[in-house]
């Protein structure tokens, strides 16, 4: 049964909005960790956030407000993701391992390698992560796990609404619930894109993001993280420019994100006297790494899976382009 019908289209965001959202959300991560890097942690927080927390949520309404895009079988599409998120992991990671030990950066484990390649490092081995920004992808796997089950057993509005009303309880009652806050923000915007279509989805949006902020000031900030992210991705979604330089920055946004800590960190030790140009160098390489890095990726996808398409993506950015107004 697929998830929606042609008569659906018009309700789906606009692909070039959520395009400028990962770039933003991107930029976040990395100011968030160059200023961690250079000792300046002090600089990334804005009324006790964290910026780069800002940035994850920001990925993450993106991916929930997409979970009930596709017309695939929840299995095919569980497949499909998996597919996307494991290859350019795997290669990172393998690249991370070999140069943690030829510098003597960090020591692994067998378990914790094998823990990281399987993408569960942050529930075994969350202190010690090599490459620690791929935490991400252990949550981010957890939410499509979630979505995959609620498909298959076709009770996704109840479960994504049951699931954000039992997460914000959560969230409330924990003093430092930076993680349950995230998967809070997931559920929230995948329950918006299961109930909600349309004028209804922003109705839906800026209601819920206006009582998290009030929840927010009254009992816990962290709610904060989801209300900002849902605003800036409604708000983002006003957008109709096209941009190639932006289309190309989403594009290559995941790999990015699996490389810039390491380029980052090599740098920065390498160029302590030139922090500036140890940060340029970093993005630069990251940049031109993540490029081939998704080719590769890619690549690989084709040869075991040759009949293995982004339909749903293709599909979706035609789709969105038709409904730019022509220049």
């Amino acid at each position: 049964m697929p998830f929606i019908t042609p008569s659906d289209v018009s309700s789906r965001p606009n692909l070039v909005g959520l395009d400028v959202v990962r770039v933003l959300a991107m930029s976040l991560v990395v100011l968030q960790h160059t200023m961690s890097l250079a000792g300046r942690e002090d600089l990334t927080s804005l009324a006790g956030l964290s910026i780069g927390q800002l940035g994850v949520a920001m990925f993450l309404v993106v991916s929930g407000f997409l979970s009930f895009e596709s017309r695939r079988t929840p299995t095919n599409w569980l497949t499909q993701r998996l597919c996307r998120v494991y290859p350019a992991f795997w290669i990172a990671m393998i690249g991370s391992f070999s140069l943690a030990t030829l510098f003597s950066y960090k020591n692994a484990s067998v378990g914790q390698i094998v823990s990281q390649m399987l993408g569960t490092g942050l529930w075994t081995h969350s202190d010690k992560l090599v490459n620690s920004p791929t935490w991400f992808v252990s949550l981010i796997l957890a939410c499509y796990i979630a979505t995959f089950l609620s498909r298959l057993i076709e009770c996704p509005r109840l479960i994504a609404a049951i699931s954000s009303i039992g997460l914000t309880f959560l969230v409330a009652r924990d003093a430092a619930p930076w993680l349950l806050s995230h998967f809070l923000t997931y559920a929230v915007a995948s329950a918006i894109a299961a109930c909600a279509l349309g004028t209804d989805r922003k109705v839906a949006t800026l209601s819920i993001a206006g009582v998290l902020t009030i929840l927010a000031l009254l009992i816990q900030p962290a709610f904060a993280y989801t209300a900002i992210s849902m605003v800036s991705v409604e708000l983002s979604l006003l957008c109709q420019a096209r941009s190639r330089i932006v289309k190309l920055a989403a594009d290559y946004s995941y790999e990015f994100y699996l490389l810039h800590g390491v380029a980052l960190a090599g740098a920065m030790t390498v160029m302590k006297s030139s922090p500036v140009l140890a940060v340029i160098a970093a993005l630069i390489s990251s940049a031109v790494a993540a490029m081939i890095l998704n080719h590769l990726a890619a690549f690989i996808v084709r040869q075991f899976r040759p009949t293995e398409q982004s339909t749903d993506a293709n599909n979706f950015r035609t789709e969105a382009v038709k409904a730019l107004p022509q220049m």
